[in-house]
């Protein structure tokens, strides 16, 4: 409430909404988070941060379209963070989208080459793509990264099992 106070006092500022937003969205509020953050952007905040936050939000919300908007506005934003690339991935695997997952994860580890988890999904879209010398490697690189040892696991048994079978 005291941001949107702030934001009313201060209409022409992103501060307000901004911060409401970030706050609704770091409680688990994505309905309240959505206005606000947009809110914010209309009034000209244009970080990475802010950008990031909305795809976030807006993921959540289950609108991928408005998700992946705001991920490439914060990709543009600030092109040397890796979050909203890494944003980018999570849309294009919750659409199943192998070849934009691995586009965006590749994108990810240009900027954090050491990111485990980033490994995993490169591993994940690789074998979707039926790369699976590729995509082994990348578990052999999530591995050594220190990925969780249960989802290589899982996804060295997926690149193995028989199409539309389980691995044997």
């Amino acid at each position: 409430a005291a941001y949107d106070q702030a934001a009313s006092v201060a209409p022409a500022l992103p501060d307000g909404p901004r911060e409401g937003g970030m706050r609704c969205a770091r409680w688990g509020e994505p309905e309240s988070a959505r206005p606000r953050l947009e809110e914010a952007v209309r009034r000209g905040a244009r970080d990475a941060e802010t950008w990031h936050v909305l795809g976030l939000v807006r993921l959540r919300l289950g609108d991928f379209d408005a998700a992946e908007d705001a991920y490439r506005a914060g990709a543009a934003s600030d092109p040397s963070r890796a979050e909203s690339w890494l944003g980018l991935a999570t849309v294009a695997m919750a659409r199943g989208d192998a070849r934009k997952a691995l586009e965006a994860y590749d994108q990810v580890i240009a900027r954090r080459p050491r990111f485990a988890l980033a490994e995993l999904g490169r591993a994940w879209a690789l074998g979707k793509l039926g790369r699976t010398a590729d995509a082994s490697r990348a578990l052999d690189r999530a591995e050594e990264l220190g990925a969780p040892t249960a989802n290589i696991a899982r996804q060295r048994a997926a690149l193995i099992a028989p199409a539309g079978g389980e691995a044997k």
